[in-house]
């Protein structure tokens, strides 16, 4: 959990971890605490969210340098980090604290289910969750998220979540006609409008990409670097 939701500016407020054995099927060791903002104020938004309040961080809260150092042991016995929606923001944030505090952070596979659950479309945590025949305990609580994400891939064939993993993500553009009709049937295959850049795309998995190219009736092109993924997401 963090201050908000720049992965820049804001910081961490809480970490959850959970080592887990897919050998086992079981895990090993977990651990969840607070961490002090480091002077960004904690908004009342994000208490009405999370639950943490200023107070509690203040007098509860780990140094951010050793939070960081905890995080780095538990990455460093793994063999890759999973996460929901980490590529986006987790990792990112997680990146630029070890810049800010001068560490560094193996270099490991992350694992995101998002995007990298064979077949599963990814939602809301609580969602998948939910569609998956439990309950997150606790929503929003960073230890209760990690060990639900590793419940909800428990399921699956760990070899094939890797596989997605390790597939590159791409972006994809529609040049369908812009008519009513035609943008309602590219919607409906996940194409997301962007009014900054004036373009339908969606993200997606190179290893995707050939069967999504056949069910679009419409040509698409790759997006070049020119339009990076991050600014399409922000905008």
């Amino acid at each position: 959990e963090t201050t908000g939701l720049d992965r820049q500016k804001d910081r961490i407020i809480e970490i959850g971890l959970a080592l887990y054995s897919t050998g086992q099927n079981k895990i090993l060791e977990s651990t969840g605490f607070l961490v002090q903002s480091d002077g960004v104020p904690i908004t009342p938004e994000i208490t009405e969210l999370t639950g943490i309040t200023q107070a509690a961080v203040n007098k509860f809260g780990y140094d951010p340098a050793d939070a960081l150092d905890d995080v780095i042991r538990f990455a460093e016995q793994a063999d890759a980090i999973i996460g929901h929606n980490v590529n986006r923001f987790d990792k990112p944030v997680t990146e630029n604290a070890a810049k800010r505090l001068n560490r560094i952070l193996p270099d490991k596979l992350w694992i995101d289910t998002t995007t990298d659950i064979p077949g599963v479309k990814g939602e809301q945590l609580i969602t998948m969750c939910a569609k998956h025949g439990f309950v997150n305990p606790n929503q929003h609580s960073a230890e209760d998220d990690a060990k639900s994400v590793l419940k909800l891939i428990s399921g699956y064939d760990i070899d094939k979540i890797v596989e997605r993993a390790k597939s590159p993500t791409v972006v994809l553009r529609s040049h369908q006609p812009n008519t009513t009709n035609n943008n309602k049937i590219v919607r409906k295959l996940g194409f997301i409008w962007n009014g900054e850049a004036k373009i339908w795309w969606r993200a997606t998995k190179e290893m995707d990409v050939e069967e999504l190219v056949k069910k679009v009736p419409f040509d698409v092109s790759r997006v070049g670097k020119e339009i990076p993924l991050e600014l399409l997401q922000d905008s």
